[in-house]
């Protein structure tokens, strides 16, 4: 069974004990989501909302092939009652939504577009004008941010930030302009995908960093002295993740032109390719492209 989670949020970068198979796709159903639930340290968090903006969301494939356990694995990561997670099962027409009930049928009809047999997502609803006495709007919502201090504000503020990039909602528009909070999202061109992603994760380590992206694909760099071995190329092709990118790089003297240059080798398994490129600083101190070069491993 072919089952699809839904993401908008600290999902997508925060997944937790959620199983999740292969990588976040970036063409979800257009939903109603705003900034509307205040969670755990005074976040202001995404939950569907009625008479709000549709964005665009995210989805994965659930670890689960069958609908309850992908249900109840969603539920563990929310911490919330299983009441609180929403479904959609195409096969027999069933459905459950508690917030706004009619989008199990934009879900359903882009469920069946992708050929898929469930999906599940977070069925949480707005407690803004519970927990402040005040309808929302985004003069409220700044204005509630604005309150907060200490810890409340820094975990407030890496949830906006961290919000993916696409769910462009009225209310993040105005946080942005007026509080700064601009996303931390930085992009890098995914080999694998042949286009520019958002940067979800980085990982630093004594030998380098580690980049995920919104894809779910990886791009790892390490400092290296010496040219990559045939024997390492063996094992980046039989061994390691499915999609990972694996970036050698080292800083040298160009013989031909005494320019300083960076020799960058990209180990892409997702498409099983080696990719050779050379970096020349300019008298600008700009680096400059001047060798790229593909070929199969």
């Amino acid at each position: 069974m072919r089952i699809a989670i839904l993401g908008w949020g600290s999902l997508v970068w925060d997944p937790r004990e959620l199983q999740v198979r292969g990588r976040w796709n970036d063409d979800g159903p257009l939903l109603p989501i705003e900034f509307a639930r205040i969670s755990s340290h005074g976040r202001l968090t995404l939950v569907l909302h009625s008479g709000v903006d549709n964005v665009r969301t995210l989805w994965a494939y659930s670890g689960y092939e069958d609908l309850n356990p992908a249900r109840e694995n969603l539920r563990e990561r929310e911490g919330t009652s299983l009441e609180r997670i929403g479904c959609v099962s195409v096969a027999d027409n069933q459905s459950h939504c508690h917030t706004v009930p009619e989008v199990c049928d934009i879900i359903r009809q882009w469920a069946e577009e992708k050929g898929l047999e469930a999906v599940v997502w977070t069925d949480l609803s707005s407690n803004f004008e519970d927990k402040t006495g005040m309808p929302l709007n985004e003069d409220n919502a700044v204005a509630y941010l604005r309150s907060l201090g200490g810890e409340s504000l820094e975990k407030a503020e890496e949830y906006v930030r961290r919000a993916p990039s696409q769910v462009k909602t009225k209310i993040r528009e105005r946080i942005e302009r007026e509080l700064g909070w601009t996303g931390l999202e930085l992009k890098k061109f995914c080999n694998a995908c042949n286009q520019e992603k958002d940067i979800t994760e980085i990982e630093i380590n004594p030998q380098g960093e580690t980049v995920r992206l919104s894809c779910g694909h990886r791009i790892t760099s390490v400092e290296f002295t010496e040219t990559l071995g045939l024997s390492e190329q063996i094992m980046a092709k039989h061994f390691g993740p499915e999609h990972e990118l694996k970036n050698r790089y080292k800083t040298k003297m160009s013989g031909k032109t005494k320019r300083p240059a960076r020799d960058n080798l990209i180990i892409d398994r997702g498409r099983k390719k080696i990719i050779h490129q050379v970096w020349e600083q300019n008298q600008k101190g700009e680096w400059e492209l001047v060798h790229d070069e593909e070929k199969p491993f």
